[in-house]
């Protein structure tokens, strides 16, 4: 560290007397070399860089550190995008993902709240194809204790996380399973707490959290049940409809209504000779022109007059 320094002293004094103002004579690392800086360790075997421009810069930079591990920087040429190729489009993709699958059909379903964190683990179909339910459930959390260290880090997970593990009625199981769970959070930057499982086979695990959380920035708010996760049942949407425009032709006086809503319920107001749309122009004397918009919800329905103002909410 101290001769990286100095070169870079000495290549700032050159680079004074070569030099007119204004001009760059040093900056900060970049960010490829800020990363490797923090994260080189043994377990790396091979860094892939698809521009050829930072590749160099990546292999001077580790040739400067570890000379022994330049040769592990590659450069990739492949005609499929490099994250494709190393499969971290889907590993990305997982992040937002409520489910997480495992192998053989096991899942995980992960659920944040305000409080904590929650992790149910899921052996799917497996105990149903075999017979030995113990061994079964100890070979799903294995596999679901490795995944969960790695998502905890994937998406830094904080604060409080309970893990609802397959039950285990050994218990030399339920200490292996803790004891690999320990071991597989070992590697984790974060300050971290793994505590043994209790007799309901949860597990709770304390982490520090290092950054906000990636699925907390690009989570919205659903417009159509307001987070609730219900919606009203489809088989009253008629009803509802028929109801607001009563109240808009008998009450308001309409003569012409605008119905804006999904294709689906389109679809199913005109389906027909003697369609709901034209049963109701007749009973109230009224003009219905039903228009399917796409980014609507299923059970979504707005109301225009002719100049396309909300007749609702106006």
């Amino acid at each position: 560290d101290i001769q990286t320094q100095i070169d870079r002293w000495r290549k700032t004094c050159a680079a004074i007397k070569k030099s007119t103002a204004p001009a760059q004579l040093m900056s900060e690392m970049n960010r490829a070399n800020t990363i490797i800086r923090d994260s080189l360790n043994g377990s790396f075997s091979q860094i892939a860089v698809d521009d050829e421009a930072m590749y160099n810069d990546i292999r001077g930079y580790i040739r400067q550190i570890e000379p022994e591990k330049e040769k592990i920087v590659k450069l990739y040429r492949g005609n499929v995008p490099i994250f494709d190729n190393f499969d971290i489009s889907k590993q990305i993709k997982s992040l937002f993902a409520k489910y997480v699958s495992l192998r053989r059909g096991a899942y995980l379903i992960i659920e944040h709240t305000e409080a904590m964190n929650v992790i149910d683990v899921n052996s799917g179909n497996r105990t149903k194809a075999e017979d030995n339910q113990e061994q079964t459930a100890m070979d799903v959390n294995l596999a679901a204790a490795a995944e969960i260290a790695r998502q905890l880090r994937l998406r830094d997970l904080g604060g409080i996380v309970i893990i609802d593990f397959i039950d285990l009625h050994k218990a030399q199981n339920r200490q292996a399973l803790y004891d690999e769970m320990v071991k597989l959070m070992a590697t984790d930057k974060a300050k971290h707490t793994v505590l043994p499982l209790t007799k309901f086979g949860l597990m709770q695990i304390t982490r520090q959290r290092v950054r906000p959380v990636a699925v907390e920035e690009v989570s919205d708010v659903c417009p159509t049940c307001n987070g609730s996760g219900k919606i009203e049942p489809t088989v009253l949407l008629d009803k509802k409809i028929e109801n607001q425009i009563s109240f808009l032709t008998q009450d308001r006086g309409h003569k012409y209504i605008k119905l804006v809503v999904s294709p689906y319920v389109a679809s199913f107001l005109k389906q027909g000779l003697w369609s709901l749309r034209r049963r109701w122009q007749w009973k109230y004397k009224v003009r219905l022109h039903v228009v399917a918009d796409q980014s609507l919800g299923i059970v979504e329905v707005h109301y225009h007059d002719r100049k396309d103002n909300d007749l609702i909410n106006k």
